[in-house]
């Protein structure tokens, strides 16, 4: 476990029962320097342990005792450093409560080798005078071991934050599904109550944020601290407010010289192309245009780009050609228009796409068996040379790159299907990529607000619904729909069947967690199912066992260790295992059948050829890469050092081909640019003229050469 424990542990004893106390404790662990054990790093989990059964010896308490203890320090130990952010998880504890299980579910995507607990909250009653009272309920692979933790902790909490007397009373029978259950009572205490319960630590500082809940997962998960970057909110960096503009006014916009030089050869080639959709399909390395909750610059970055369809050559240059893309990333630059009344004024629709996308990445990436970094997205921001004619042919050929992507990831909120090219893209995607290749992000969307408008949304979907910037857009998706599907109401009703399913599929994972959670996130959609007169897909919904499937994964073996730590990144591997397996067998022969109802025949043949034509490519493209690999590794030694980066940076005529507002950026700015837009110009002599991937990668033929890297 984390050090910060043993930190807090020596605090509470000193405090509470002199420094004696704490010496005779280091001496039944056997330490004469207690600064061995105080460092703000992992030790062994041995150490933690003996460290509470001496505690619990010298002070003449039981082991229940002492945690109880150790949870109540805890919260005035942090209190000093972390009120704000504490106060900044809900306005009340209870809302507290249920956002702490959302950031676990979160946490439990991020971090493969844990497993993070479960609360839910039941029973909600407000009694006379504004007594609030409410079921705790509170399950763990550990069972009830760390229980008393939580009945020393939620106590102080409540008075330090809240400014409320809580009462805990034990259940003789916790929840169904729970390992402990409390029934919990609340009431105000005075404004005045709670100033001399922060703990003033001051010469030992805990650290960041990552430090503190690094203990957390320590201490609660049972698994070796990870190293990678914790995907948890901490002070959130206002980002500008979500702007779009019309294809028109983009294209209207202004270029660098250098850049548009480029685009123009390219629009030549593809004008003489019989593939244009090959010569302009490009993907974006999942790395450019995702972040972290606890990297604060990196997010703003990303939440910027997020929060504008208006792109730049910058832009542009975070992709590279690829013949196929990871992913298709359908969505809608503007949020809803009452993103803030459901999700809270602090909540950044920028910053929620930007951290949704890299767990999605991690997703894919483990089913695939690579790296998330090399998950390649097709944005239309950063696939589509913006500010330029170019855009509109890109426009033009959006169901070409769809074909030319193994799936889509699909940002839905409750208005998805009111905007006309997300509806687009729906009808498109679900003729040439089959259901289990779509990822719908739908979880980080699901609050108790929002719930019914996501059901709603689906429910009262149509075509006429659909809006657009230019109402000229509309003919274009009713030729789609018109040249795909028997009709307007067979499409309809596909896409409304589709979205349940897809979307019971995605609550799958977080209806796993308990009994409330599989109420919002999966019956619902089962309920719906019945009300729009899927009958079959109903029924096939009803075998889903998410809760049977985590206890079967989280159980092989026998044994809760292998749920713990590196055998958390099994289970859950298992436990995907189970639910595609489930979706494949029940669900999808009724999928099947009903996109042979809605899909005209010679449409649904050209989808079959076009999938074996994707794979087809897909094994060329591991076929080269391992090819190249191997070529690059030989020829390691041979290479002649390539200009340094810094170098770059400081050459004018590397300089002159940014965009503009960049030109006199710093060295290092500009360095990481170059790195970024991949300048490698490659040049063969032919016919007195060069062939060269330009600044964007993009193979181009030219009567001159640009600055060679």
């Amino acid at each position: 476990m984390h050090g910060l424990i043993h930190i807090v542990l020596k605090s509470l004893v000193e405090e509470r029962f002199g420094h004696d106390s704490w010496q005779a404790i280091c001496s039944e662990l056997g330490i004469d320097d207690d600064s061995q054990i105080l460092q703000l790093k992992q030790y062994d989990d041995a150490i933690s342990v003996a460290g509470v059964v001496a505690t619990a010896k010298v002070l003449g308490v039981g082991a229940a005792d002492a945690l109880k203890l150790f949870g109540e320090h805890f919260i005035r130990f942090i209190a000093a450093d972390y009120m704000r952010m504490l106060k900044s998880m809900g306005d009340t504890l209870q809302q507290f409560l249920i956002n702490m299980n959302h950031l676990h579910y979160s946490l439990e995507r991020t971090f493969r080798d844990s497993t993070f607990p479960y609360l839910e909250v039941t029973n909600l009653k407000t009694n006379e005078g504004g007594a609030v009272s409410f079921t705790l309920s509170y399950s763990s692979v550990r069972k009830d071991l760390l229980a008393p933790v939580i009945e020393g902790a939620l106590p102080m909490f409540g008075k330090m934050v809240f400014k409320q007397d809580i009462a805990m009373m034990r259940d003789a029978t916790p929840v169904m599904g729970c390992d402990v259950s409390w029934t919990v009572d609340t009431k105000a205490l005075d404004a005045n109550t709670v100033g001399a319960d922060v703990e003033q630590h001051g010469q030992q500082k805990i650290g960041d944020f990552v430090t503190l809940h690094s203990t957390l997962v320590a201490m609660f998960s049972c698994c070796p601290c990870p190293s990678q970057t914790l995907d948890v909110a901490v002070d959130l960096v206002k980002a500008e407010p979500a702007t779009t503009v019309s294809l028109d006014q983009m294209v209207r916009l202004s270029l660098p010289q250098a850049v548009q030089i480029e685009l123009d050869d390219l629009q030549q080639l593809v004008k003489q192309s019989n593939e244009p959709a090959a010569l302009l399909m490009r993907g974006t390395p999942a790395s450019e245009v995702t972040a972290d909750w606890g990297l604060a610059e990196q997010l703003a970055q990303a939440a910027q780009f997020w929060n504008s369809n208006v792109g730049a050559a910058i832009d542009y240059s975070r992709s590279k050609p690829t013949d196929v893309a990871t992913r298709f990333v359908s969505h809608s630059w503007s949020p809803p228009s009452n993103w803030q009344d459901i999700m809270g004024s602090d909540c950044c629709y920028g910053e929620v796409k930007a951290t949704q996308l890299k767990l999605f990445a991690q997703d894919i990436a483990q089913k695939e068996g690579c790296q998330w970094t090399e998950v390649l997205f097709w944005i239309d921001k950063c696939c589509i040379p913006q500010r330029h004619p170019l855009m509109e042919t890109c426009v033009g050929l959006i169901e070409e790159f769809i074909k030319r992507c193994q799936g889509i990831t699909v940002m839905f909120t409750w208005e998805y299907f009111t905007r006309l090219w997300c509806v687009y893209e729906w009808a498109s995607f679900l003729v040439f990529i089959d259901p289990t290749d779509v990822d719908i992000c739908v979880d980080v969307f699901m609050r108790p607000a929002s719930q019914k408008l996501l059901v709603e949304s689906v429910a009262g979907f149509s075509l006429d619904k659909a809006q657009c910037y230019r109402e000229s857009d509309r003919a274009i998706l009713m030729a789609k729909v018109r040249e795909y599907y028997h009709s307007e109401r067979a499409f309809e009703d596909f896409a409304r069947g589709t979205a349940v399913a897809l979307l019971a599929l995605a609550g799958c994972r977080k209806a796993s967690r308990g009994e409330t959670e599989h109420e919002d996130n999966f019956t619902s959609w089962v309920e719906l199912a019945d009300r729009l007169g899927y009958s079959k897909l109903a029924s096939a919904l009803r075998t889903a066992d998410p809760r049977g499937w985590r206890s079967i994964a989280q159980g092989e073996g026998g044994s809760i260790g292998k749920s713990l730590g590196s055998g958390s990144r099994v289970w859950q591997q298992h436990f995907s295992e189970l639910m595609e397996a489930w979706f494949l067998r029940e669900v999808m022969p009724v999928l099947k059948e009903l996109k042979t109802t809605a899909v005209r025949p010679e449409v649904e043949r050209l989808s079959t050829e076009v999938k074996e034509e994707r794979m087809d490519k897909l094994i060329s493209i591991r076929s080269q890469s391992s090819a190249a690999a191997a070529a690059a590794a030989a020829a390691t030694e041979a290479c002649t050092p390539r200009q340094s980066c810094s170098e770059l940076a400081n050459d004018a005529d590397a300089i002159n081909v940014l965009p503009d507002p960049l030109k006199h950026s710093t060295p290092q700015v500009s360095q990481d640019l170059l790195r970024i837009m991949g300048r490698v110009t490659e040049s063969q002599p032919r016919r007195g003229r060069s062939v060269s991937k330009g600044i964007f990668g993009q193979v181009v033929r030219r009567g001159r050469r640009l600055p060679v890297d």
